[in-house]
């Protein structure tokens, strides 16, 4: 495949990075950055592809019925946070990361 020339400026702190991810693959920076710059493209082609949850869900909106903003009238709200028996709903916690 016929490469073509690219000049690009790093930062310092990258330039003096680079090396250590090429020597451990035992190929050159050009290497390297080239497979970087082809894993962000495929990375940003699917993520196009995807979209948001919004876009995906589109079509969906109104299907169910009831209000708009459940928050805009108190009683929609009442029982929120609790489970079938009348108790208040626990949540677990989980340890820090």
């Amino acid at each position: 495949m016929k490469r073509r020339n690219v000049s690009l400026k790093l930062t310092p702190e990258h330039d003096e990075r680079l090396p250590a991810p090429a020597r451990r693959r035992a190929t050159s920076k050009s290497s390297v950055i080239r497979r970087a710059v082809a894993r962000y493209l495929a990375y940003s082609r699917d993520e196009a592809a995807v979209g948001s949850f919004t876009a995906l869900a589109d079509d969906l909106r109104g299907v169910v019925e009831g209000p708009e903003d459940p928050s805009s009238n108190a009683g929609h709200l009442e029982g929120y946070g609790r489970c079938m028996h009348g108790r208040r709903v626990v949540p677990t916690r989980l340890p820090p990361a």
